[in-house]
């Protein structure tokens, strides 16, 4: 059975800016929730299968690494 997984993303030091994240998997990209507390995002997501899911990250419009 698969349960949601959640990602955690803190902007506290980053200044203004908006945020963008996406799940991609066997190249589709996936419904995501980001719930926002602060400068704080908690975005969830039902996973498809097992495999490698990819997170990409945008903060006030640029690609974060990691």
């Amino acid at each position: 059975m698969l349960c949601t997984r959640r990602v955690a993303v803190d902007t506290t030091e980053a200044g203004d800016g908006e945020v963008s994240v996406s799940v991609v998997y066997d190249g589709r990209q996936m419904a995501t929730r980001m719930d926002r507390v602060g400068q704080r995002y908690n975005v969830s997501f039902l996973p498809e299968g097992a495999g490698v899911y990819s997170i990409e990250l945008q903060f006030a419009d640029m690609d974060v690494p990691g």
